[in-house]
């Protein structure tokens, strides 16, 4: 529901705690530009790559397809002038000379938000492997990115046979092989497509995603040690067609100044822009008042409502720095125990008007169902 009918009593919505996830939804086949049997081990391979192709995919691109044992890479600087070998394989990344002449712009555009296609074809002994795509239609981001060329660069890639079973150990072949011709076009089946990580358990990411390091809060080489597995994880995200993330923020007891402070507040931002950096919308959850296994909480001390309103001012705006796309939320003092219900409605609106009219963001709540629960002046 736009958050513009939303009634004023009922400002934010709900949001799950995994989002719905797809693969997107296989089109009809295009016309096929010559025909194309299994392939295997080219001699070399050249890369083209268009300037929609964000840098960090491009340069992973390069980087993956150097370990393919006996396999020459080419990477080409012009790609109006691309002069493969007989034998060699082209792979085309994005809106190129190369692209144009097996995938018309307009076949890829009629696909609409992250759709894309990859195709194949044969000239002069030479394979041709082509993607394109199209950027998310709608989405309240300051990320500029091409998701759907995203997509449609990981699909290519496991059409010569890397793999992204586990999101900390891709595959990458020993030879290069491509059975038969493909011609491809996917568009999503729904709009969101991700997880919630949920870091409040000992769960792989949960350091990072805090932005502290193994030894603790303090172990800034520790966090920065790492990044790569976060960017692994968001690498994963793309193969499997993924384009947003959030999980939970923690608070440190023992260390209550690191909780708020600079240090924490960059080494986040850092976070999210390496997220950002992968094209992937990123959001953090925090407690309103929940006080659940260590949760970072936006209203520390309950009372005044003027002293509340300053709380979450002064806490939104810390966690809106980092650059986060959305703020999600959670309900309850934790999941056994809730204040008054009218009470904490005013707490989730007062939350989502800082986040959407101050910094132009959406907030959601997650619902977390236990049993026997009943909100006594908002009946079912």
């Amino acid at each position: 529901m736009p958050y513009d009918l939303i009634p004023s009593t009922w400002r934010i919505p709900f949001f799950v705690v995994i989002f719905a996830f797809s693969t997107g939804v296989p089109m009809s086949s295009h016309a096929r530009t010559g025909s194309v049997t299994e392939v295997t081990a080219p001699p070399a391979v050249h890369l083209v790559f268009g300037d929609d192709l964000a840098p960090r995919i491009r340069e992973r691109v390069v980087e993956l397809m150097s370990k393919v044992p006996s396999t020459r890479v080419i990477v080409e600087t012009d790609s109006a002038a691309v002069a493969p070998e007989s034998g060699a394989w082209v792979l085309s990344f994005g809106d190129t000379p190369v692209t144009r002449r097996f995938l018309p712009r307009e076949a890829v555009q009629a696909l609409g938000s992250e759709g894309f296609n990859v195709r194949s074809a044969e000239e002069n002994g030479v394979l041709y492997l082509v993607t394109d795509g199209n950027a998310a239609i709608g989405e309240r981001t300051t990320m500029v990115v091409n998701r759907g060329l995203s997509f449609g660069t990981y699909e290519l890639l496991q059409q010569v046979g890397f793999r992204f079973f586990h999101p900390f150990t891709p595959r990458v072949p020993d030879v290069l092989k491509v059975s038969g011709h493909v011609d491809l076009a996917e568009k999503p089946r729904w709009p969101v497509r991700g997880f919630h990580i949920h870091t409040m358990h000992p769960i792989e990411l949960t350091h990072v995603l805090n932005a502290w390091g193994p030894k603790g809060t303090n172990d800034s080489a520790g966090f920065e040690s790492l990044l790569p597995e976060w960017e692994l994880y968001l690498e994963w995200s793309l193969a499997h067609r993924q384009n947003i993330v959030q999980w939970a923020l923690l608070a440190d007891k023992a260390n209550t100044t690191f909780n708020d402070s600079p240090e924490r507040l960059a080494r986040l931002t850092k976070v999210v822009k390496t997220a950002h950096r992968w094209g992937i919308v990123t959001g953090i959850d925090v407690g309103i008042v929940l006080e659940q296994q260590n949760t970072w909480r936006i209203i520390r001390k309950v009372g005044k409502k003027a002293d509340e309103a300053g709380q979450i001012k002064t806490r939104v705006n810390w966690l809106m720095r980092t650059g986060m796309d959305y703020l999600a939320a959670e309900m309850g003092f934790s999941e056994f125990q809730a204040p008054d219900d009218q009470k904490m409605l005013d707490w989730m609106n007062a939350v989502t008007r800082e986040v959407e009219d101050v910094y132009n963001r959406p907030c959601y709540v997650k619902v977390h169902v236990s049993q026997g629960q009943r909100a006594k002046h908002y009946k079912d």
